[in-house]
């Protein structure tokens, strides 16, 4: 339950890997004020699909989008090592 709270959220995330933890993350960038609960089977994530994916950060042979999305990500993730260490 949140600190202080009821035990209700304002939105449930199911799934903690990479794109859930990423929504749940970013939901609090947005609006600190957000009671935003990610729900992860697996806390070790030994097992999650995030980890045993064999996908990766790629730009090349996409569209612009993703091509955004990924050079995005590769510097969120180099921040994220600066800002949480």
């Amino acid at each position: 339950a949140p600190a202080g709270g009821d035990g209700s959220y304002d939105v449930a995330v199911v799934g903690g890997g990479a794109m859930g933890s990423s929504i749940g993350f970013h939901l609090k960038q947005a609006d600190e004020g957000l009671r935003v609960c990610v729900v992860e089977r697996d806390s070790t994530y030994a097992i999650a699909s995030s980890p045993l994916s064999v996908g990766s950060i790629r730009q090349q042979f996409s569209i612009e989008e993703n091509t955004q999305m990924s050079m995005y990500t590769a510097h969120f993730l180099k921040e994220l090592q600066h800002s949480y260490p």
